[in-house]
């Protein structure tokens, strides 16, 4: 054992035998205890505030190891922490910070000595302890920023310090942590660097299973997508196999998400039911489950591909298996239609990828144009969740907007789910915007707008087609006014078909649709259109979707320009005039 593990585990030794000395007996202090247990912590309360650091160390040591049951010991151990930094003893600081970790998970002190003692392990180059600290930590409330802070350590200490023998330990313990998820990545690199393209396809996969919700990892998504290309490619199986009246759906049929994928099936069904009332051509429907997950994803797909026989495919709900299952089904070359997850990037992948929902990146572009070109808006402020392709669309806009010459006065974000934008709300209107560009779900709109206006931000309203919601314009008709917006969320549909949609798939005892069920019905009709017309083959489905879903769009700007907007006047959507 390192002599300086050795050192500090006499030190805590030392500590943990003085608290057990004292706690075999009463458990509260008698009144002289107590009035000696004050007067210390009082004389180490005021030598820490005077910087007097070896007064502050004689009134911790005999504080902490003779009054243990102090009723202010958490505040006692992370000033006597704080002493022993300063006077450079890390080892016995972290020590300090480690007991109060330990017993006294409740406090409001514990964050900053796990913090504190995170970086005293790595001042003492322990980066097992290290990572244990940042682990804690982060299974506490944490602000972004802090959040962001441990996340990029714990990656640097997988990458650099860990040894495998620390990764699997720190793994056994957290195995549901960052540390964990980046143990999971940092084997996929190495399978990929052996040249074990299969196992590195299987790693990756899961660490991207893993990552919390709403967050992406580009480095990784690539890594998916190298692995894939070096894996030996499945053979694309004979054309007797390929059945040209059956369309795969790719979904979550199982696990926490399955309601979303009954959801999407839900429009799914509903664009074969009218095509099959339309046409002599039946098609029907293949599900395959993709539980949520990118290698249950991949599983689907070469199900659908090559014993289902389906002709193209449709899906997924979600970002990760929407990723790997358009990788696989490319390599298969069975085109993928996904209608829920929009990116540029997505369709990069390959020929044989297509999305029938507008990126938020477009419609940022379209709503960014009109901010400046009819708008005449100079100072804009955004709003936006702080992970995910919405903040990614947030700060999309906000380069368009300076691109085109305006100022963005402020940039606030908030985490997933929130419903108190004050603080965010309070900055933007001390920035004195002349429009807010405002991301959001409809639920969280629904929490923001009202709290706009109470906090006196009444300017001009910009959103994403999420604003196109019945719900939102019912119960937030007065913050809405003179808002302006994207109409439509896919390409080829019209407001009077939207409405239409909306109606027949509005739950019961409401006016609105779920997106999810929305988008699986258009997704779905993309490929019955193809049909409709005549396809037989997975390339006829390919090179009807080639026209229509990417030949007509091939910038960004001709994409945006043809995205229809709307404006809301005295509580109606009306068509905004470019």
């Amino acid at each position: 054992m390192p002599r300086r593990t050795v050192v500090l585990a006499g030190f805590l030794g030392a500590l943990a035998l003085g608290a057990c000395s004292q706690m075999g007996g009463k458990s509260e202090l008698g009144p002289a205890e107590q009035a000696r247990a004050q007067e210390l912590f009082d004389a180490l309360t005021a030598a820490h505030k005077a910087s007097n650091w070896d007064a502050a160390a004689a009134a911790s040591s005999e504080l902490v190891n003779q009054y243990p049951r102090f009723a202010r010991m958490d505040e006692a151990l992370l000033l006597a922490g704080q002493t022993a930094d300063a006077r450079e003893r890390y080892a016995e600081a972290a020590a300090y910070y480690d007991l109060l970790a330990a017993d006294y998970k409740l406090s409001s002190s514990r964050a900053p000595a796990l913090r504190a003692a995170a970086a005293d392990y790595a001042k003492l180059d322990d980066a097992a302890r290290e990572a244990a600290c940042w682990l804690e930590l982060m299974k506490t409330p944490l602000d972004a920023a802090t959040r962001d802070e441990a996340s990029r350590r714990l990656r640097f200490l997988v990458d650099e310090k860990l040894s495998d023998g620390d990764l699997d330990a720190l793994y056994e313990e957290y195995p549901d942590s960052p540390l964990a998820r980046g143990a999971l990545y940092k084997q996929a690199r190495m399978a990929y660097a052996a040249g074990d393209y299969d196992r590195s396809y299987e790693l990756v996969g899961r660490y991207l299973d893993a990552l919390p919700h709403g967050e992406s990892d580009p480095d990784a998504r690539r890594l998916l997508e190298l692995a894939t290309e070096r894996r030996q490619a499945p053979p694309p199986g004979p054309t007797s196999r390929v059945r040209p009246d059956r369309v795969g759906l790719l979904l979550p049929q199982t696990g926490s998400l399955a309601l979303y994928g009954r959801l999407f099936e839900q429009g799914a069904k509903l664009a074969v039911d009218e095509f099959n009332k339309q046409h002599s051509r039946r098609v029907s429907l293949a599900v395959a489950d993709s539980r949520g997950g990118a290698i249950d994803a991949v599983m689907a797909v070469r199900r659908l591909t090559s014993e289902e026989g389906a002709v193209a495919i449709v899906g997924d709900v979600f970002t990760l298996p929407a990723i790997a299952g358009a990788i696989e089904a490319n390599a298969w070359r069975a085109p993928i239609v996904s209608p829920v997850v929009a990116s540029d990037e997505l369709v990069q992948i390959g020929p044989w990828v297509f999305q029938t929902r507008v990126p938020g990146t477009v419609e940022a572009t379209a709503v960014a144009e009109v901010a400046v070109s009819k708008l005449s808006l100079e100072r804009v402020a955004v709003i936006a969740p702080s992970r995910g392709d919405r903040r990614d669309a947030a700060d999309f806009f906000a380069d368009e907007i300076e691109r085109l010459g305006r100022q963005v006065v402020a940039i606030e974000y908030f985490e997933d789910g929130a419903t108190d934008f004050r603080p965010q709300l309070e900055r933007i209107r001390e920035a004195a915007p002349d429009a807010l560009f405002a991301v959001g779900s409809v639920e969280e709109l629904l929490q923001m707008l009202p709290q706009a206006k109470f906090h006196d931000v009444q300017v001009q309203m910009l959103g994403l087609s999420q604003w196109n919601s019945d719900k939102l314009m019912r119960l937030a008709r007065d913050e809405l006014e003179g808002a302006v917006f994207p109409a439509e969320s896919h390409y080829g549909s019209t407001r009077k078909e939207q409405s239409e949609l909306i109606a027949k798939l509005a739950t019961p005892n409401t006016t609105d649709a779920s997106p999810v069920s929305i988008a699986g019905y258009y997704g779905t009709r993309a490929v019955l259109q193809a049909i409709g017309e005549g396809a037989a083959s997975r390339e006829d489905v390919r090179a009807y979707l080639e026209r229509h879903l990417r030949g007509d769009a091939q910038t960004r700007a001709a994409r945006a320009a043809a995205v229809p907007l709307v404006r809301v006047r005295a509580g109606r959507v009306e068509p905004f005039e470019r």
